[in-house]
């Protein structure tokens, strides 16, 4: 006797590897995406001061996965003084980790110094760093007071 208004066996086994493969793409896209942000290059900086207006301190967190060299450092500050004025400055720095590197681990931090080309003598500069490491650039706004 034949049955009738059953599903074919060839449907079942299509259906069942089209889910596989569904499931498959999602699982890839998602390791991808997982894999591809843990990668990225993920910088702090805290404790920004300037003692005499020409000197800017700042430390820099690496709150990344990967150990990072910090290759260059520059800076690219302005000030407003009381009178409403703004004078820009620049210059350019180093990083000094623990280990007296420019290496800074996954989770360390590191000792930032950068020399500007002028000193203002009164507020507080505001300053648009870029980290340039090995693996990528980055740009970090800071606001350093006077220590």
């Amino acid at each position: 006797m034949r049955r009738v208004g059953a599903i074919p066996p060839i449907v079942t086994v299509l259906i069942t590897i089209a889910a596989v493969v569904a499931a498959s793409l999602v699982a890839w896209f998602m390791w991808t995406t997982t894999k591809s942000a843990t990668g990225q290059l993920l910088l702090e900086a805290k404790n920004a001061y300037t003692p005499d207006g020409q000197r800017i301190f700042f430390t820099l967190n690496n709150i990344g996965t990967q150990e990072i060299e910090v290759r260059n450092v520059i800076a690219n500050c302005s000030v407003t003084s009381t009178s409403g004025t703004s004078t820009s400055y620049s210059g350019t720095g180093t990083c000094i980790s623990s280990q007296s590197s420019a290496q800074v681990k996954a989770g360390q931090s590191a000792a930032c110094s950068v020399a500007l080309n002028g000193a203002f003598t009164s507020g507080d500069p505001t300053c648009s760093v870029t980290i340039v490491t090995d693996k990528g650039s980055a740009i970090l706004a800071i606001r350093a007071a006077r220590g």
